[in-house]
């Protein structure tokens, strides 16, 4: 006779029962046949489509630094400081290279590969932003030491006058992500989605996770919104200063934009959490928009 063990109402099953087997208990049988897992690995065309525009990135940030060496004694690239152009093409060609560890997934790699994956992109990412968001910081800074000097005073500002903020910054996110590396590295782990009528998995996710990684993403945070603020901040106090020596339009622009990505992208991934395919999807595309939209023009 048939007997009902679960019911699904409002979009969630509910056991009943435990299924009762022919012999009378519930144990499940040795005999059965070889179960197909769907792991909800990255398929080759996304991954595909994910390193070409790693590669865009790449290509795009050693071409603007090959051109501000090329020019760089020329009037415009002097008045646009070659020195912090080349840090902000370093911190975007980084930014870039963070895409990379999110392409990898037990499907390419092993156990110990997606590991050092999921420990690299927290790397990648902190540092690309420190390095980026810093030098805007410092080289708008130093036009802004120069131009609000008093009339009549002849003013030298060198880059090594104002990098210090930008080294402090670097630093304090290397001492972050070795203590979180040494302490509390992420894992790859994995997550049952579906289980069949054995309560075997038929159905998996992996992700990125480790116990204590709350403080240090906290701090991590904060120290690389602050450096999004003070760039911020020079930027509007440079409003004045000629378009030759400062592009504080152009930033104020591209950090906009940045924001209006993170605040449509951040959300919809909360609510795509649980498909797998479309969180990536929407993580890739919303962090290649970000650094491409926050590379400030040359």
């Amino acid at each position: 006779n048939a007997v009902q063990t679960d019911l699904f109402q409002n979009g969630e099953w509910t056991n009943l029962q435990p299924v009762t087997l022919n012999d009378g208990t519930s144990n499940v049988p040795p005999y059965l046949p070889d179960l197909t897992v769907n792991p909800n690995y990255f398929p080759t065309a996304l991954r595909a489509v994910a390193l070409t525009l790693c590669g865009v990135i790449i290509i795009l940030s050693l071409g603007f630094s090959t051109w501000t060496h090329i020019n760089r004694t020329t009037r415009v690239c002097r008045a646009s400081q070659p020195l912090f152009l080349h840090i902000i093409c370093a911190g975007v060609f980084v930014l870039g290279l963070s895409i990379i560890p999110l392409s990898i997934d037990r499907g390419v790699a092993s156990d110990r590969g997606s590991d050092i994956a999921c420990m690299a992109f927290p790397w990648l990412i902190c540092i690309g932003v420190s390095a980026t968001f810093s030098a805007i910081y410092s080289k708008t800074h130093r036009i802004n030491l120069v131009f609000n000097a008093r009339q009549f005073r002849r003013v030298s500002v060198k880059p090594k006058d104002v990098v210090v903020p930008m080294f402090v910054l670097l630093s304090l996110n290397v001492i972050v992500l070795a203590v979180w590396t040494a302490l509390a590295p992420l894992r790859t782990k994995t997550e049952v989605l579906a289980v069949d009528l054995f309560d075997r998995a038929v159905q998996t996710y992996d992700y990125c996770y480790s116990d204590g990684m709350l403080p240090y993403v906290i701090c991590l945070g904060a120290l690389n919104f602050a450096a999004l603020f003070l760039a911020f901040y020079e930027s509007y106090q440079a409003k004045g200063v000629p378009l030759e020596y400062s592009e504080s339009k152009y930033i104020f622009r591209a950090m906009a934009c940045m924001m209006l990505v993170c605040f449509i992208g951040i959300p919809i991934m909360v609510i795509a959490y649980e498909n797998p395919s479309a969180c990536e999807n929407i993580l890739w595309q919303w962090l290649f928009d970000c650094i491409v939209l926050g590379s400030p023009p040359h």
